[in-house]
């Protein structure tokens, strides 16, 4: 192992495997060390009890790699983009559509506080809840459980665990993949990412209140309901490489044959700097 790590040119941390008690001391000259996250501060940083041992770790970091737009290496959970040809997508009937929310979740318990805000939206529609947080089972191991969404749902929660700058996941990707309308809450620049009328921001809506009399309208009128499928004649869903975003780097920093290491102070950089929050909802 250490033969592994005196012979690479780029050694790669991922942040939330670090063990504290295991960490390198001595870096070789010209090797390049990369901090790689894709968890929101409020599930990484503040899970380390010493937190000095591991400043001098990121001391010698060069480059970063997170879903941060700011990171040396960004690496969004998913992208949209345009499709190389038009395409008539085959969306689901609205009339099958019976139900009005799902949510599949497995943290009960969050940083962003989602399930308080989802109880809310619960007394005033309905809201069925897939997972270890519900009633409802819901299969990880293949596309069942989101197929039988989309035909029977016309919404689902894409709630993220945690407020914090830029910090999308998969679910919202994953879900757009299906004939479903996502309702995002988060904190990220969403109109930067998503094609125009392809998704539904909570945050957007200044009581709970607001926000479901727009669902109920949207639910209600199938040219309005279908009208958030329209960016499906010309985009498409793609998932992230991380890896060979990180090989295209390295193989652009060789080609500059220039310096651009990280020079600031990671851990302001990516606690403080992420302005990670809460927000409370009024009726």
């Amino acid at each position: 192992m250490l033969d592994e790590f005196n012979s690479s040119d780029v050694i790669l941390f991922h942040w939330r495997d670090i063990d504290i008690r295991d960490q390198p001391t001595d870096k070789l000259f010209d090797q390049k060390w990369v901090l790689y996250n894709m968890e929101s501060p409020m599930y990484t940083y503040m899970s380390y009890p010493n937190r000095l041992f591991n400043i001098r770790l990121f001391e010698s970091i060069d480059w970063t790699m997170t879903y941060r737009t700011d990171s040396d290496i960004y690496i969004p959970y998913g992208t949209i983009t345009k499709c190389q040809q038009k395409w008539r997508p085959k969306v689901k009937p609205f009339r099958t559509k019976r139900r009005s929310i799902a949510w599949v979740v497995s943290n009960c318990e969050t940083a962003s506080k989602r399930e308080y805000f989802v109880d809310q939206i619960k007394t005033l529609m309905e809201v069925d809840v897939f997972g270890a947080c519900g009633t409802y089972e819901c299969s990880r191991s293949d596309d069942s459980c989101f197929k039988y969404i989309e035909k029977h749902y016309k919404y689902y929660l894409a709630f993220e665990n945690s407020l914090c700058k830029d910090y999308v996941t998969e679910k919202l990707f994953h879900s757009l993949n299906y004939d479903i309308i996502p309702v995002v809450y988060g904190v990220a620049n969403y109109s930067s990412i998503l094609p125009p009328n392809s998704y539904i921001d909570a945050l957007k809506f200044i009581t709970v209140s607001q926000l479901v009399d727009h669902l109920n309208q949207v639910a209600n009128d199938q040219n309005l309901y279908e009208s958030y499928f329209q960016w499906k004649h010309y985009y498409c869903v793609q998932n992230s490489n991380d890896f060979c975003q990180l090989c295209q780097y390295i193989n652009e920093y060789i080609y500059k044959s220039s310096d651009n290491s990280v020079n600031r102070d990671i851990v302001k950089w990516w606690v403080n700097d992420a302005h990670c929050r809460s927000i409370k909802f009024a009726k």
